[in-house]
């Protein structure tokens, strides 16, 4: 009785872990966050959100500043970090004067935060605006997970 009770419960804990394994691997892994782009030191967030659609989300995007850095300055010095940490490169299907990156799975874009349509981040326009931040040298960095909504 007992050996049948112990094969039970060795059953029931191997049926249980599968079933874990094979929900967590079916989703997948989710969307990234900020922290998953190579933001160099000194460089400020100053809002941030998701980016979701009605069916799911699939990254983020934030508004960064750098103290005493023009925008013009702060985009390619982010390129070059970006290059740096293994980003590679990646034109295709880049609007122009945005820098698009790819790793691992990843796509990134950089561009200045007054080029970004006005319809995106429109809760995180508000609350700079509202904080009297001048928004002239922000920047606008976005990270997603190819294949949950976009396709890279």
């Amino acid at each position: 009785m007992l050996v049948v009770t112990g094969l039970l419960v060795v059953g029931f804990v191997t049926l249980g872990a599968a079933t874990v394994i094979s929900v967590t691997r079916a989703n997948g892994p989710g969307p990234p966050t900020l922290a998953d782009v190579p933001i160099p030191a000194g460089v400020e967030l100053v809002d941030s959100h998701a980016l979701c659609q009605a069916e799911a989300c699939d990254g983020a995007g934030g508004v960064f500043g750098w103290s005493e850095v023009r925008v013009e300055v702060a985009v390619p010095r982010l390129a070059e970090h970006f290059f740096g940490n293994g980003w590679i490169g990646d034109p295709a299907g880049c609007p122009e004067g945005v820098r698009c990156f790819q790793q691992g799975g990843l796509r990134s874009t950089i561009r200045p935060w007054l080029e970004v349509d006005e319809t995106v981040g429109t809760a995180m326009r508000a609350s700079i605006r509202e904080r009297g931040i001048v928004e002239d040298d922000l920047v606008y960095v976005s990270v997603v997970r190819c294949g949950i909504l976009t396709d890279c």
